[in-house]
């Protein structure tokens, strides 16, 4: 949080590229590139955001919370935050970008249930490969890597789900798609709270 310029960054992003989208557009009639525009948006500024969460801390920072907190405390305080900062994100992109650009969206309970776990996914992934990619010389660039065999299953599921929710289908077809992205939440916090203890110790 005392990184401003990061966060003044992201929404200077959002805005920018909602506003630009809302210039070659006006209102968007198609239910599917309403939704694909919309997670592009959405994707990039989490990537943004949580793509170098570990790069910028001091060695001697670092070595005072080694002392200080245990590394589960730190990975859990970090996707804490990743989640409530994806979901801020979030509630702004989603209303300007619906006052701008139309709101076809048949079912909003499914459509926000998805925008949550959706978020906090991408908020929890890029944050968990950013600590191991802090620990290797290339930085950032690893990020992405590292990250995209993983990321591609998650945005099929955002994807489909949130054009189910936009044309209005149940749960019946959307149901399996929300299982998935609430037990990858679940992996993911998982994952990160059992293996950075390791990374933390090197």
């Amino acid at each position: 949080m005392r990184n401003k310029a990061s966060l003044q960054g992201v929404l200077l992003y959002l805005i920018a590229t909602i506003f630009l989208v809302y210039i070659a557009f006006q209102r968007i009639s198609n239910p599917t590139l309403w939704n694909t525009l919309f997670w592009i948006i959405l994707l990039f500024a989490i990537a943004n955001a949580f793509s170098r969460s570990f790069h910028f801390i001091e060695k001697n920072k670092q070595l005072y919370w080694y002392t200080l907190l245990s590394a589960q405390h730190i990975i859990i305080a970090r996707l804490l935050y990743s989640i409530v900062f994806s979901w801020s994100i979030s509630a702004i992109a989603f209303p300007l970008y619906s006052i701008l650009l139309g709101f076809p969206v048949e079912s909003p309970f499914y459509f926000l249930l998805i925008l949550l776990l959706g978020s906090a996914a991408l908020a929890q992934l890029f944050t968990f490969v950013a600590s191991v990619a802090a620990k290797a010389t290339t930085g950032s660039n690893l990020t992405i890597v590292l990250a995209l065999p993983i990321l591609f299953p998650v945005l099929i599921a955002i994807l489909k789900a949130s054009k189910n929710a936009v044309i209005g289908l149940d749960w019946n077809v959307n149901g399996k798609y929300i299982l998935f992205l609430l037990l990858f939440n679940i992996l993911i916090y998982s994952l990160s709270y059992l293996l950075f203890p390791y990374l933390w110790k090197n």
